[in-house]
């Protein structure tokens, strides 16, 4: 029953799509179906949130992928680099949207539990979350203690020196 809620609104939603949704648009709306269809989703632990959102969004990401994406996969290519080219934005797309994703879930999950927090401020490093904020990033009187910094990646394989920049 609950996949059958899942699925049936996941084609719902990529039925009216003509391009691809923003990245907070895709996770809006995974937040409203599992909420809808998964019973208790609101009792569930922070974790088991964030990993069913991460799983259940690349879900519906392939299904408006499939349907927006048809006619280019299916298409002759010119020449190689023309396959190329088309796989490389198709899979640079599936990245940041993953990327996208993943911050918009924890941005979600830190507003539930009442955390103040600001996401991807303008301060050095850039990084995805300072908690509380910008403005205690840059008072040089905030306690550091009380001063946090998030570098949030959907891996860390090569990006390792990216996050200790940030």
């Amino acid at each position: 029953e609950t996949e059958e809620c899942i699925d049936r609104r996941f084609w719902q939603f990529a039925s009216i799509c003509e391009g691809f949704p923003t990245g907070d648009v895709f996770s809006a709306e995974i937040w409203h179906i599992l909420r809808t269809c998964v019973t208790d989703f609101a009792a569930l632990d922070p974790d088991s949130k964030l990993l069913a959102c991460i799983e259940a969004e690349y879900k519906l990401f392939r299904l408006v992928e499939r349907q927006v994406c048809q006619t280019e996969i299916v298409r002759i290519f010119r020449d190689v680099d023309d396959f190329v080219q088309t796989g490389l934005r198709i899979f640079n797309r599936r990245k940041a949207r993953a990327g996208r994703s993943l911050e918009n879930h924890v941005h979600e999950l830190l507003g539930k539990a009442g955390i103040p927090h600001e996401m991807r401020p303008d301060v050095d490093g850039r990084p995805a979350v300072v908690i509380p904020g910008r403005v205690a990033y840059n008072d040089d009187s905030y306690p550091l203690e009380n001063l946090f910094v998030l570098g949030i990646k959907t891996t860390c394989k090569d990006r390792w020196r990216q996050v200790l920049n940030e």
